[in-house]
């Protein structure tokens, strides 16, 4: 059975269901991003709270990303995390997403574009996930900095992650770890004219990440910057691999 419930200054229909033993509360709308919008703006206001995450895709509406996104500009400073995974959307929502994109602290994107799509977009915050990316760059790759970098589906090359590792030697970038799907790796070409330091595969090292989530390193490739700060490349030197892993150790 309906009813008529009012939820700040909006008269909305609900109903209520058992589910699992406890009651669940449905709310109807007839634009549901709109209603999603209006609860949220609610508890924000009852609770006296900052909307901290947030997931959408296009399922319910082609722009709702675009929509969601331009919301939170307004309503506040920024977010500490923003996800978007859609299967059907078009390259312009794409580039709005990109360009806004630094206000948040830490991103998930997952979008499925056309082969035209390019886009250059500079990104500082915590950490950020790209998924089905053969339209990253090293363009891209040099306007990022953040501690977190994690891209899938990219067509990097040898030469252009070369490119890549003489930039960040040459910085203060603040890279904590990085992980690139690009084409199979060429350690000569990789690491063309870089001082690298082999370390024996059977010394095993463990790189601690802030969140109590700890990696073992067996040997690997060390590249030093120009202030002494240590990465580690994850690779045995042999094998034939397609994702560069790259560990920026601390200062002592």
């Amino acid at each position: 059975m309906l009813h008529l419930v009012q939820i700040d200054y909006m008269n909305v229909l609900m109903n209520m269901e058992k589910v699992r033993l406890k009651d669940v509360m449905n709310l109807c709308f007839e634009d549901l991003i709109e209603g999603l919008k209006m609860v949220t703006e609610y508890f924000c206001s009852l609770f006296g709270k900052d909307i901290i995450d947030v997931r959408v895709s296009s399922h319910l509406n082609p722009y709702g990303p675009v929509i969601i996104m331009e919301w939170i500009i307004r309503r506040q400073k920024g977010i500490d995390y923003f996800a978007t995974s859609c299967k059907k959307t078009s390259n312009s929502v794409a580039e709005y997403i990109f360009d806004k994109l630094n206000h948040a602290r830490g991103a998930f994107i997952k979008l499925s574009l056309s082969p035209k799509f390019k886009k250059n977009f500079k990104f500082e915050g915590m950490f950020l996930d790209l998924r089905q990316c053969p339209w990253f760059t090293l363009d891209s790759l040099l306007s990022v900095n953040c501690e977190r970098l994690d891209v899938k589906g990219s067509r990097l090359t040898n030469t252009e992650m070369n490119s890549f590792l003489k930039h960040w030697i040459t910085s203060d970038l603040k890279f904590k770890r990085i992980v690139i799907e690009m084409e199979v790796i060429r350690l000569d070409d990789l690491f063309s004219e870089i001082e690298v330091t082999q370390v024996a595969s059977d010394v095993q090292r463990t790189y601690k990440h802030k969140c109590n989530h700890n990696f073992t390193i067996n040997g690997g490739f060390d590249i030093k910057r120009n202030d002494e700060v240590t990465a580690t490349i994850d690779h045995d030197g042999t094998e034939q691999k397609k994702t560069f892993s790259m560990f920026v150790w601390p200062r002592d």
